[in-house]
């Protein structure tokens, strides 16, 4: 699924990469733990979270997953 379609359907809201609307998603994945963040074992993830802070975005980094989804505000 392209990420433009993944946005209209949670009704978000894009922070950065609007370059990147186009790419498409596999996988999705879903956990407020960044330690099980770490052990997904797939590629094209987009990954939703409640966790809103540096932690989130660094062990999306260290996962090589590109795509967050910020679930709470």
């Amino acid at each position: 699924m392209k990420l433009a379609e993944v946005v209209e359907i949670v009704k978000g809201k894009v922070l950065s990469g609007h370059d990147r609307m186009n790419e498409t998603v596999t996988y999705a994945f879903s956990s407020d733990l960044m330690s099980d963040v770490l052990t997904v074992d797939k590629s094209n993830i987009l990954l939703i979270t409640g966790l809103t802070n540096l932690q989130a975005i660094r062990s999306a980094e260290m996962a090589e997953i590109h795509f967050i989804i910020y679930a709470h505000h």
